[in-house]
C-alpha cells in the first residue's frame, strides 16, 4: 500500500498523508497538540522521529548495551528536536514523551526553584540512566566492579541532586524523585 501512494503522490503529499496517518505522525500529533507550531516544525520533528522510530521501533534488545544505544540515540534525537522547536513547544513535546518532565518541574515549584531547575532535574535523571545502562552493557567488570561504580555514581548522582534542591528532597516519597535509588 505504502508503494502504491509513493507511485501516485507527491513526495509532499506522501509527507502529509504520514503526517497525519502513520503512527509516528500521530505520536507527533498527540505530543504537539495545543502547542503553536509552524508546519515546517512539525515536518521537521517528524522527519526526526521518523529516522529513530524506523531503527528503534521493532527492536525488542532489551540488553543492557542495545538500551544504551537506544537511551544514547534518543538523547541525540531529543537535542535536534530542540534545536527545532520553541521553549514552550520543547517543554510540550518532552512532558507527552516523558511525564517525569512536567514532576521535576513540579517538584523544583514546590521548592520554590525556577523552572530550569526541574529541567536540569529530568537531565540529571538522564544523565543517570544513560550512565547505569553504561555500567551495565561493559563487559569484562566483575560483579564487584559494577556494584562498585554503580554505588559511586549513585552518590554522585544524589548530591548533584540534594544541591540542586534540596537534602530533604533525598527522602522516601517524593514521588518526582522515585526513579533516584537509595544511597548504599
Amino acid at each position: 500500500m505504502h508503494a502504491d501512494f509513493a507511485r501516485d503522490l507527491t513526495p509532499r503529499e506522501l509527507e502529509d498523508y504520514e503526517l497525519h496517518e502513520s503512527t509516528t505522525g500521530q505520536t507527533l500529533q498527540r505530543r504537539l497538540a495545543g502547542v503553536a507550531t509552524t508546519d515546517e516544525q512539525q515536518r521537521a520533528v517528524y522527519r526526526l522521529q521518523r529516522e529513530f522510530d524506523d531503527r528503534f521501533a521493532l527492536v525488542f534488545d532489551l540488553s543492557p548495551p542495545a538500551l544504551w544505544e537506544r537511551m544514547k540515540v534518543q538523547d541525540v534525537l531529543r537535542q535536534k528536536i530542540r534545536s527545532v522547536l520553541s521553549d514552550a513547544a520543547f517543554a510540550t513535546w518532552l512532558n507527552a514523551e516523558d511525564p517525569s518532565f512536567g514532576a521535576m518541574r513540579g517538584l523544583a515549584a514546590e521548592k520554590g526553584l525556577p523552572r530550569v531547575a526541574g529541567d536540569e532535574l529530568w537531565r540529571i535523571k538522564n544523565e543517570w540512566t544513560l550512565r547505569k545502562l553504561e555500567i551495565a552493557a561493559q563487559q569484562g567488570l566483575s560483579p564487584e566492579q559494577r556494584n562498585a561504580m554503580q554505588a559511586a555514581w549513585v552518590g554522585q548522582i544524589r548530591s548533584r541532586v540534594a544541591v540542586l534542591v534540596g537534602a530533604d528532597a533525598l527522602a522516601p516519597g517524593v514521588e518526582a524523585l522515585a526513579w533516584l535509588p537509595v544511597a548504599r
